[in-house]
Formats: structure tokens, sequence, C-alpha cells
């Protein structure tokens, strides 16, 4: 359990089931949404193509990452609020994915749960590594976490890898 410090809410990891699908799909698209804003698409369509990337997200995951957690973030009472995806290899642990529900953005939550991750990894002797948007806010949280930028020597991309040490 993970208790986000300033709205006082408790988080449960669960692992992710069939059941779950709607609301992952939901939780992608919601996260995708405004990206999608000026695009000259309906909304069953812009549906449409979050679905197809979900799939396509998930099956890269899933093919590239064996043994990757796919994880609910929930309520105490548990009400799914977001996801965590993450791998815990023998030589470094990565950050694949976590998202939160608007609601349950900026009050903490993220930061408690990356905040133990890390912790956990530091105890295991291993690194944390994940890839962010450049322009993602949750990038200074990383940074104040102690991540840092790999330096990509061609052409920079769309993503940052970024890297912690374990300490």
């Amino acid at each position: 359990m993970a208790t986000a410090p300033d709205s006082g809410a408790v988080f449960a990891l669960r692992p992710a089931v069939a059941a779950d699908d709607a609301f992952l799909r939901e939780l992608y698209a919601g996260v995708r949404w405004s990206e999608l804003a000026s695009l000259p698409w309906t909304d069953a369509e812009k549906r449409a193509f979050c679905d197809a990337q979900f799939d396509l997200q998930d099956r890269h995951y899933r093919t590239h990452y064996p043994g990757a957690e796919f994880l609910v973030i929930a309520t105490a009472e548990g009400v799914p609020v977001g996801r965590l995806c993450r791998v815990r290899g023998a030589g470094e642990w990565r950050l694949m994915d976590i998202a939160l529900l608007p609601a349950h953005r900026g009050r903490g939550a993220g930061t408690r749960l990356v905040t133990e991750l890390v912790a956990s990894a530091d105890a295991a002797g291993v690194p944390v590594v994940l890839h962010v948007e450049h322009d993602n806010p949750a990038r200074r949280l990383y940074e104040r976490l102690g991540f840092a930028g790999v330096a990509d020597p061609g052409e920079p991309g769309v993503y940052l890898e970024m890297t912690r040490a374990p300490r």
C-alpha cells in the first residue's frame, strides 16, 4: 500500500486482469486525448485510434519485456485509478508506464509510487530505467528523484531515456 502525501489517499497495486480491459483502454485514451484534439477526426475515430495504439503498446510490452508486471493502481476501496507497468530484472528495473486518472494526478500518488519503486531498486542494488516524452511534466519528477537523461548519439526522438543508479 502507498499513501499519497498530500491527499491522504491509500493506493494498492494489484495485477491487471481481463476484467480491467475497459478501464485500461479508457485510461489510455484519457492520457492521449489532448494530443488528438487538433486532429480533424470524429470522437469515434479518435477512440478507434487509441484502442489500436493501446493494443500495439500492450503487444510490444508483452513481446519485448518478458516477466513484466501489468498492475492496476486502485484506491483502498478497490476502485481503479491508474496503471503501473514495470519489469524487475536482475540487471535493471524498468518503469515502462505509469498513468493516473486526471482526478488523481498532481496529488502525490505518482510521486509516492515512483519513490517506492526507486527505494526497492536501491535495496536490490539495481538501476531504474524509463522513457519519457521530452515535454512531459513527469520529467521534472524523475529528475528530482535522481534520474538523468541518457545521451542519444543520433537525432533526439520523441522519448528521452532516463536512468537512476542505485544509491
